[in-house]
């Protein structure tokens, strides 16, 4: 590499040298606005995942583009056809079911990965489904510990409020089984420290409604099914398969109720 040329030399001042340094220190700096407005835009949307913090400081170079795509005469491939052959297969695994409101396709299957579920909570936020989020959350059920790995630090307030919008006395030991599975989750203690005063109150409205729905008798979550080899169901919990601390219970009782409230104790 040849040695970078002096600002000063004895013929003076080199301008061209001293623009390309002055370029460079700019240079810098803008990167260093971009990347830094990059983080804090990550935390007001709350990712769930560092992964997802560290692809936004990445991407913050990138600019939205100015033509209209849809515009352009685009050549079909037989990778397009592949991919479309490929969506088509995705369909056979995905519920179509239309409420009527105009919401996209869910998924029948709880997630297997936090970025699948993340991509589909952040589907169901977008468009406003309230009621979807709250069947999200019980369709991955006492899994959402295992998920989570890292802890639910910026995620725990919705996942209350939208089980407390959505309750149905006949999902109380569903809704049992997802808010132990939450407090086995990393530094849930410290998640609860970022719930506001309307989160807190929609944890003390979730578990009064679970109170009476136990009392009222009104639960109508069935028996988990005991497999082969096991002497009672309530060792076994079919969606967390033992990866969750505690194992979900058989039917909530108010004991469980009980329990949680010391979880959730602020």
């Amino acid at each position: 590499m040849p040695p970078k040329k002096p600002i000063i030399d004895d013929n003076g001042i080199n301008f061209g040298q001293l623009n390309k340094v002055i370029q460079g220190q700019l240079d810098a700096d803008a990167k260093y606005d971009r990347e830094n407005d990059a983080k804090f835009r990550a935390v007001r949307q709350k990712v769930a995942t560092y992964e997802e913090f560290e692809n936004i400081v990445l991407g913050a170079h990138l600019k939205p583009l100015k033509e209209n795509i849809t515009e352009l005469e685009l050549k079909k491939t037989g990778w397009l056809s592949g991919r479309a052959a490929e969506r088509t297969r995705a369909s056979d695994h995905i519920d179509h079911t239309d409420d009527g409101n105009g919401a996209q396709p869910r998924n029948a299957k709880p997630p297997q990965t936090c970025q699948e579920f993340t991509r589909e909570w952040r589907r169901l936020r977008k468009i406003g489904d309230a009621t979807e989020q709250y069947k999200f959350l019980l369709l991955t059920g006492a899994s959402i510990a295992t998920l989570f790995k890292t802890g639910v630090d910026n995620v725990l307030g919705e996942f209350v409020t939208a089980m407390g919008n959505g309750f149905d006395a006949g999902d109380a030991t569903r809704v049992v089984r997802v808010l132990r599975a939450l407090a086995a989750t990393p530094r849930f203690s410290l998640a609860k420290e970022f719930l506001d005063e309307k989160e807190q109150a929609a944890i003390t409205e979730l578990l009064t409604k679970l109170v009476e729905a136990v009392e009222s008798g009104g639960d109508e979550t069935p028996p988990q099914e005991k497999p082969k080899g096991t002497e009672s169901a309530e060792s076994f919990d079919p969606v967390s398969n033992g990866d969750v601390a505690e194992a979900a219970p058989d039917r909530a009782t108010l004991e469980d109720v009980s329990e949680l409230r010391g979880l959730y104790a602020m």
